[in-house]
């Protein structure tokens, strides 16, 4: 169906989880069909979850990469 073809899709852009590059850019993926006041066009997008917000990671000029779950 039209889903699972999107979230191909989108998956292969390479964007990842936060927009790192690594792992699915798109978990899941639902459409609805329904009449709609021109006025209106909900949309719900979750960025984040509470995991990825209690997780620091710090860059340094030379590329490496420090990652801290003690937060």
């Amino acid at each position: 169906a039209i889903e699972e073809e999107l979230l191909g899709k989108l998956n292969e852009l390479g964007i990842g989880v936060m927009g790192l590059g690594e792992g699915p850019s798109v978990i899941d993926l639902h459409l609805e069909f329904a009449a709609r006041h021109p006025a209106s066009l909900p949309v719900g997008i979750v960025l984040s979850c509470w995991a990825l917000r209690h997780v620091r990671a710090v860059v340094s000029c030379d590329g490496s990469v420090e990652i801290d779950t003690s937060a």
